[in-house]
């Protein structure tokens, strides 16, 4: 006999059970929904945040998971992080460089966290002063008018 208990996050509770469905008759699978848990057992956190965010998730990591019922502050860093990058390091030439250095590092040298990082601080920064050359050239345009 042979016993296993593990945690499986319920938007993959259908993979697992099409992965084992040809040991059915040897297995018994019980599934406990979170309210069913006992007291004093903390299921662990499962991080879910998009493409864009994603390497993020590695600096909110070096402070610490957060706990199963916490809020996860991925998307609150990412873009916070992103914004106030870009804001304090506006510049076209070195943001494409970060961008061009982070692809390198994700594709090539298989570092997405990083990789990923840099590539999202090079756009945020190619993209703020982009964006804050259109708004002042726009306010001087219609200046003269």
């Amino acid at each position: 006999m042979f016993y296993l208990s593990g945690w499986v996050p319920a938007v993959f509770k259908r993979r697992v059970k099409r992965s084992l469905e040809d040991l059915e008759e040897k297995l018994i699978i019980i599934y406990k929904p979170i309210k069913e848990i006992r007291e004093g057992l903390a299921p662990p956190t499962y991080l879910k945040n998009g493409y864009l965010l994603r390497p993020f998730e590695s600096i909110v990591k070096l402070y610490g998971i957060p706990s199963y019922n916490e809020l996860d502050p991925t998307s609150f860093v990412g873009i916070s992080y992103m914004l106030l990058f870009g804001a304090m390091f506006g510049d076209v030439g070195q943001g494409l460089v970060l961008f061009l250095i982070g692809e390198f590092l994700n594709r090539r040298k298989r570092r997405p966290n990083l990789g990923g990082v840099l590539a999202r601080l090079g756009i945020s920064s190619t993209f703020l002063v982009l964006s804050m050359e259109v708004y002042l050239d726009l306010k001087m345009f219609l200046k003269r008018m």
